[in-house]
């Protein structure tokens, strides 16, 4: 009976089609038999023709052309059934995909239309024609003779396939009945996990005609073709306890084993995390304690570096140099003052440019210059500089002078020091190295100040700079330890006491200063580092009426008593002081005046100060005559090169504002071996080379009748009015060849010329105006210099006008008339630019 309904409702693929005269209820089955025998078999091309395959029902046998997927393995059970359903599902790939099935119909028609040439249609022969009209009712012949089996593969119905589709066509006025059975199977498959289902379509469809809510199990499982393979994977029915027990008991050990490997799984990863965790601490700490030597080991690669250019330096200044070897100088206009006081500075870019007036030292033609700006420098600031070197018969070309800015300069803030912007800039310290390595000269660097910056840049461009160590220069720098070093090389200091960190300690140095000098009227106290001037306070004891009384104790005392150190005895200084303390208390420091208190409100800020970085004490000599600065260059063979003095004029503040060149209130040579003995001490006990300048306190002594001077204090590195005056010196007698023998550096003299310097001043309303309107109107009003009387103002074009700073110097014949030109030119631009604003606290005019 089966083999007569395979042959009846046998479907092959094309070209051999198989075909059956519609049914007829009324004919039997031996009716039907004989009628499937007399079918007609029809020609066509000739193609390999799959068998059928007892391993599934209704899949045919795969040949050597066409393979079953490795998912569908044959088992003696599915090779026993001979069920044929009518579809070819060779192509199927049974996988975790969906498969995707390739309708049978495309597929001859495709393989079929490739074989004709559209072309030649005409001469295909009539038997080909038979074979394409047989291939088009194909798919009515399978609506009519399929079985309309289908397939649910994972869960869901392959609705893709022709056999699916045709089922579709043939019961589509049930279609919303057959679709829920479906809906059901599909379900019942997917709870229970079953990877493939063959499904009887007619089954289904006589189920769908009863239009049951819900069908059992066992009724779903009625339409199933392969039932009894899928059977073990379904949960058990009714009396079948047996595989309910299985069943439960590999959900159970699912379920446990589930439970175990995300148990171990966290417990893995924590540990994970913890192994992780502790490595990162451990690793974390050998490389803290790497880096600490691997930080010693840089420093002491780079000390070496910086002796061995140290090394090279003198070699190659005692070495005569032949007039055709070039130079080049690398100029870095810092300023190595704390962040507290840069911060409070305004404008620093304009006062770290002040030291531009070097560029003197394009005089000598070997001579090449790098000058590492702050600010940027428009190309009518290089036009200005060119005609100003043009003055002293300079030429810059080819291209000697060449101006540098770091690519940091316009985003860190503006209290940053240049040497600071340029470390921090890797393209510029690369550009730079290039020019260096690029040149086969001489090369050294010129710090406007010393800091850690500079000796860094030095280091890593492997260049050799002018100038003592920055932990010497720090040092010295401080007034006490300055005042340490004057005493060594036997000379005068103010009195007063240094070395003082606490306020106990300055209120003991005041009382104790205060009752054994009463005829000294004010005391100073500076911090022992500031820059210009800025930590200075001073208590004005000659209007205080403790001491108006002590002054008359002292007189009655020393009328009273034969001994003249009477009012020194331990008792009388103890009872002074005393009453001194008091006075301190009672005003709660008030008699101290602070000359900058918009940088220190109060005393207590002050103190703060003071306790970081310690302070002294000073006495104002009677009879003050001003302060004196000394010029001095120091080659690295030790010579000395001392140029004359210059009085510096300060405002209330105790501030620089400007320098009168050159002095006349003390004796030349006088001034020359303070300084000489001073710098000779630095350079044999610290090897100090470069520029140094060292401040002096000049007054005249009532009791002598002659002027004397107190050792201040001691600055290293270039000086912006050592550059003016040796610009001058240019201007008043040209570089000349005979010039060439001497070092470029060394300072030139001035020929018995008067001039005022003025580093930094800083005029808002400057900032209004342009440059060619600012220098049109001072032709105009002749504030300009004269190259035939070799007088007049110079402007050193530290920033664009616009920026609101100028630095300028005045010559003349005399000092008076020095005075008067650089009074003339600050009135003109007051008059003519507007008066200063408010925001100018710091060198304003």
């Amino acid at each position: 009976m089966a083999h007569t309904l395979e042959k009846f409702d046998e479907v092959k693929p094309f070209p051999v089609l198989l075909a059956a005269p519609k049914k007829d209820p009324g004919l039997s089955k031996t009716s039907r038999h004989t009628a499937g025998r007399k079918l007609k078999t029809q020609k066509s091309l000739p193609l390999k023709v799959n068998t059928e395959s007892n391993a599934l029902p209704g899949i045919l046998k795969a040949s050597k052309t066409q393979v079953l997927p490795a998912q569908m393995k044959m088992t003696p059970t599915a090779a026993a059934g001979s069920v044929f359903v009518g579809f070819n599902a060779s192509n199927i790939h049974l996988d975790s995909v969906k498969p995707q099935v390739k309708s049978s119909t495309e597929d001859i028609l495709s393989k079929s239309l490739n074989q004709v040439n559209l072309n030649t249609q005409a001469a295909i022969p009539k038997k080909q024609d038979e074979s394409l009209n047989a291939l088009r009712s194909y798919t009515s012949l399978m609506d009519e003779f399929s079985l309309h089996n289908f397939m649910i593969w994972n869960g869901s119905a392959l609705k893709d396939t022709p056999e699916f589709q045709s089922y579709q066509r043939t019961y589509k006025n049930q279609w919303s009945y057959i679709n829920s059975v479906i809906f059901q199977l599909e379900k019942l498959m997917t709870d229970n996990f079953v990877k493939l289902a063959i499904v009887s379509g007619v089954k289904v469809a006589e189920y769908a005609i009863l239009n049951l809510p819900q069908l059992q199990p066992h009724e779903l499982l009625d339409c199933v073709c392969n039932a009894d393979q899928i059977r073990p994977q379904l949960n058990s029915f009714a009396g079948d306890s047996q595989d309910h027990i299985l069943r439960a008991a590999i959900k159970i050990q699912t379920l446990g084993r589930r439970w175990f490997a995300m148990y171990r799984f966290r417990s893995l990863k924590r540990r994970l995390t913890a192994a992780i965790t502790i490595q990162s601490i451990i690793r974390r700490f050998v490389q803290r304690c790497k880096a600490h030597t691997l930080l010693q080991n840089l420093a002491a690669v780079a000390e070496e570096r910086w002796k061995a250019n140290m090394k090279a330096l003198m070699e190659d200044w005692r070495r005569p140099t032949p007039s055709s070897n070039k130079k080049i100088i690398v100029h870095i206009p810092s300023v190595s003052a704390s962040e507290f006081f840069r911060v409070n500075m305004s404008h620093l870019a304009s006062i770290q440019n002040s030291v531009i007036s070097f560029l003197y030292q394009l005089a000598d033609p070997r001579v090449e210059i790098v000058y590492i700006s702050p600010c940027h420098l428009g190309p009518t600031e290089r036009n200005y500089f060119e005609k100003f070197l043009a003055l002293m018969d300079i030429s810059i070309l080819p291209n000697r002078l060449k101006f540098i800015v770091p690519e940091l300069s316009a985003q860190l803030p503006d209290s940053v020091p240049v040497a600071q912007a340029l470390w921090y800039s890797s393209s510029t310290l690369k550009k730079l190295r290039s020019i260096i390595s690029f040149h086969h000269g001489d090369v050294v660097i010129i710090p406007g100040d010393l800091g850690w910056a500079e000796k860094r840049i030095a280091s890593y461009l492997g260049v050799k700079m002018l100038s003592p160590e920055p932990i010497v220069a720090h040092e010295m720098t401080s007034r006490s330890q300055s005042k340490r070093l004057f005493m060594e090389a036997n000379m005068n200091i103010p009195i007063g006491a240094h070395d003082i960190y606490s306020e106990e300690d300055m209120l003991i140095s005041l009382t104790r200063l205060m009752a054994s000098n009463l005829d000294i009227n004010r005391w100073l106290i500076r911090l022992n580092v500031d820059y210009n001037g800025e930590g200075t306070a001073y208590v004005d004891a000659g209007s205080l009426p403790i001491i108006q009384a002590l002054k008359q104790e002292q007189t009655a005392l020393m009328n009273t008593s034969i001994d003249p150190d009477c009012w020194f005895e331990r008792h009388v200084q103890l009872n002074a002081r005393k009453r001194i303390l008091a006075v301190f208390q009672e005003t709660d420091m008030g008699i101290v005046k602070i000359c900058r208190d918009d940088m220190f409100p109060n005393w207590k800020v002050f103190m703060r100060f003071v306790a970081e970085v310690g302070a002294v004490v000073e006495a104002e000599p009677l009879g003050s005559q001003g302060r004196i600065e000394s010029y001095c260059f120091v080659d690295p063979c030790g010579g000395l090169h001392i140029s004359k003095g210059s009085v510096v004029v300060v405002d209330e503040c105790y501030q620089r504002q400007s320098v009168v060149h050159p002095q006349n209130i003390i004796h030349e040579r006088s001034l020359e071996g303070a300084t000489q003995a001073i710098v000779s001490k630095l350079y044999d006990v610290y090897g100090v080379m470069g520029y140094v300048t060292v401040s002096f306190s000049a007054f005249w002594d009532a009791y002598d009748h002659t002027p004397r001077i107190w050792a201040n204090g001691i600055r290293f590195g270039m000086n912006s009015s050592f550059g003016a005056f040796q610009t001058l010196g240019l201007l008043i007698r040209p570089f000349d060849s005979e010039l060439l023998k001497r070092p470029c550096l060394v300072p030139l003299p001035t020929d018995g010329r008067h001039c005022v310097h003025i580093p930094s001043a800083i005029h808002t309303p400057l900032s209004d105006s342009r440059d060619d309107v600012f220098f049109r109107l001072c032709k105009m009003h002749g504030i300009a210099y004269d190259p035939e009387r070799k007088s007049g103002v110079l402007f050193f074009l530290v920033d664009s006008i616009i920026g609101g700073t100028l630095s300028m110097l005045a010559v003349a014949d005399t000092k008076l008339k020095a005075l008067e030109c650089a009074v003339q030119a600050l009135t003109f631009i007051s008059r003519n630019f507007g008066k200063c604003d408010r925001r100018d606290l710091v060198n304003d005019w």
